[in-house]
C-alpha cells in the first residue's frame, strides 16, 4: 500500500458572475488560503474511515460510489474553518476526494472537462439549477482566473493603490436551497435581462483588472450589485448590508460574492482607508478578513509535511 499523502486546494472567492455563470456567463474568481485538505493515511486496523461528509453531498456521493478504491484508507478532512467563511469548502470536498481517490487508485487526473461533467452526473438536478462549477475550476487551477476562457490573470499587485477585503456576516443560507428558490422564480430564462448585463459588466472589469484600473473595477462591483439589487436576487436585509458598507469612505467597489444567501460581503478599499474599512466592518458586527490570496491550486504533498 502507498504511504500517506495530503491533497489540498484553495479557498475560492467569486469577484464577478456568481449568478450569469449559471447561464454560461463569463465569471472571475481569486483563490485563498487557508487551504482545504484530505489527508489519507493507511487504517491500522485495515478498514476503510471516510470523512463525515454529507451524503448527499457530491463529495458523499462520490465516496459512497467508490468505496472499494478506499478500502484499507483512512481519510482525514481539515478546513481551518474556512468552511463556516464560504469559500467554497462543499467543491473543496468533492474535489480532494476525487484526487485522493486517483491518487489512491494509481490513476491519472482526468482533465478538467471530465471532472465537470462528473461533478455534474453526480449534482444531478438535486439543487435545482445546475451548479456552474466555476469554484471546483478555480479551486483547481488556482486563481485570479476568468473561468469561462481559464485566462489565468496577473495577481492583484502590491503597487496598486487599493485592497480586496472580505466581510463575513455571520449568517448563511444554503447554497443548493437558494438555487432552488431561484430556479422556482424561473432562473435563468425569467432573468435574461440581468445576466445579460451582468456579462456585459464582468467582461468590462475583467479588462479593468488587466489594466490594473482600481476605480474602473470598483465601479463594476457597484453596477454588478445594483443589477442583482433591481432584480432582488437575494434577501433585503443582505442588499442593506452591502449598501451599508458601500456608504463606507475609501470604499471604491462593494457587492456580495457567490450565491447571495447572506455571508460574505467582498469591498474593492483605498490603500490608505483599510484599517479605517475594517474598523466599521466590525463596528457591523461583521468580521473583517484581509485575504491571503494565492496563485496555487490543486496540489499532492507527503502527509508528513503538512500540517493545519
Amino acid at each position: 500500500m502507498a504511504s500517506a499523502f495530503t491533497v489540498q486546494c484553495p479557498g475560492k472567492v467569486f469577484l464577478f458572475g456568481e449568478y450569469a455563470c449559471l447561464d454560461g456567463g463569463p465569471s472571475l474568481l481569486l483563490t485563498l488560503k487557508p487551504f482545504y485538505s484530505l489527508t489519507a493515511k493507511p487504517s491500522p486496523d485495515g478498514k476503510r474511515h471516510l470523512p463525515a461528509f454529507e451524503p448527499a453531498s457530491p463529495a458523499g456521493v462520490f465516496l459512497l460510489q467508490h468505496a472499494k478504491d478506499l478500502g484499507g484508507w483512512r481519510l482525514e478532512w481539515g478546513d481551518s474553518g474556512s468552511a463556516a467563511m464560504g469559500t467554497g469548502s462543499s467543491s473543496a470536498q468533492f474535489l480532494l476526494s476525487l484526487a485522493a481517490d486517483v491518487r489512491i487508485s494509481g490513476r491519472a487526473m482526468p482533465s478538467v472537462e471530465s471532472i465537470l461533467r462528473l461533478y455534474w452526473d453526480i449534482v444531478g438536478e438535486s439543487q435545482g439549477l445546475r451548479p456552474s462549477g466555476a469554484d471546483l475550476v478555480a479551486q483547481l487551477l488556482g486563481g485570479p482566473i476568468a473561468v469561462k476562457t481559464r485566462e489565468r490573470l496577473e495577481p492583484w499587485s502590491e503597487q496598486m493603490g487599493a485592497e480586496i477585503i472580505l466581510a463575513y456576516t455571520g449568517s448563511k443560507i444554503a447554497t443548493h436551497e437558494h438555487l432552488k428558490g431561484l430556479a422556482a422564480r424561473g432562473f435563468p430564462e425569467k432573468f435574461r435581462a440581468m445576466n445579460d448585463a451582468l456579462n456585459a459588466i464582468t467582461e468590462r472589469a475583467l479588462s479593468a483588472w488587466r489594466s490594473r484600473d482600481e476605480f474602473r473595477l470598483g465601479q463594476e462591483m457597484n453596477a454588478h450589485q445594483r443589477e442583482l439589487a433591481n432584480a432582488k436576487i437575494a434577501p433585503d436585509d443582505f442588499f442593506a448590508k452591502i449598501e451599508s458598507l458601500a456608504r463606507v469612505p475609501g470604499v471604491l467597489g462593494c457587492k456580495g460574492s457567490g450565491a447571495h444567501g447572506g455571508d460574505c460581503i467582498v469591498l474593492l478599499v483605498r490603500r490608505d482607508s483599510v484599517d479605517g474599512v475594517c474598523a466599521r466592518i466590525q463596528n457591523f458586527e461583521y468580521t473583517a478578513i484581509m485575504p491571503e490570496w494565492t496563485e496555487q491550486g490543486l496540489t499532492y504533498r507527503p502527509a508528513k509535511e503538512f500540517s493545519l
